[in-house]
């Protein structure tokens, strides 16, 4: 019998463990796949002024450009019943956009959506668990879906609806979270670990992990 275990940090301690008992067990274990994934470190490149302050002035002018069809806030959900309402604006969202018209939007699947609803229920118990979205009024722009546990954070989906792309809420989104960890001494390292390509973070967060 085989085992599939995706997205593992190939050095991290998990991976450690997993070798040291297939060495002790006589089993074999075999990357089949590898890739890259964005980190942002607490104490990394983002934290220079110089950074930080283009990173400022940006978040600016797309704030500007989105208020001309309607100021918007930031919301975070932790919790409760916030937070349960949220994961279903991020799941529709998603399902919104190019994964639901490719069948591959979490809604659409049934286990995973029921996963997902799970795990943030039950993370969220011990607040390790945060729903940011950016609002119009009523109206979701993006939403992203952040992780935590001591000092780690996973970014573990960013998501937004299409029809405001021309003001690009996901990089307003990202940037926020950015600022977000940063100022968040205890966080260490947040990774971006989606499962589909994130182009944003891709871009805007300096480590590869």
């Amino acid at each position: 019998a085989s085992c599939l275990l995706p997205q593992i940090d190939l050095e991290g301690a998990f991976a450690m463990a997993l070798a040291a008992a297939a060495r002790a067990t006589g089993r074999r274990l075999t990357v089949i796949g590898s890739h890259q994934r964005a980190g942002l470190k607490g104490n990394g490149s983002g934290t220079d002024e110089p950074a930080r302050a283009a990173r400022l002035e940006r978040m600016k002018v797309l704030r500007r450009q989105i208020a001309l069809t309607g100021a918007a806030v930031i919301v975070e959900a932790t919790d409760g019943a916030a937070l349960r309402e949220a994961v279903e604006i991020f799941l529709a969202m998603e399902a919104s956009g190019q994964r639901g018209r490719a069948g591959t939007a979490m809604m659409m699947q049934t286990r995973t959506g029921t996963f997902l609803r799970a795990a943030t229920r039950g993370l969220g118990q011990g607040r390790h668990c945060r729903m940011v979205t950016l609002m119009q009024g009523e109206v979701p722009m993006a939403a992203a879906l952040v992780y935590e546990s001591g000092s780690s954070a996973w970014l573990v989906d960013i998501v937004s609806d299409e029809a405001f792309a021309h003001h690009a809420p996901e990089e307003f989104l990202t940037l926020a979270l950015m600022e977000r960890q940063l100022r968040r001494n205890r966080v260490v390292m947040t990774e971006q670990c989606a499962p589909a390509a994130q182009p944003v973070p891709d871009r805007l967060w300096p480590e590869r992990i």
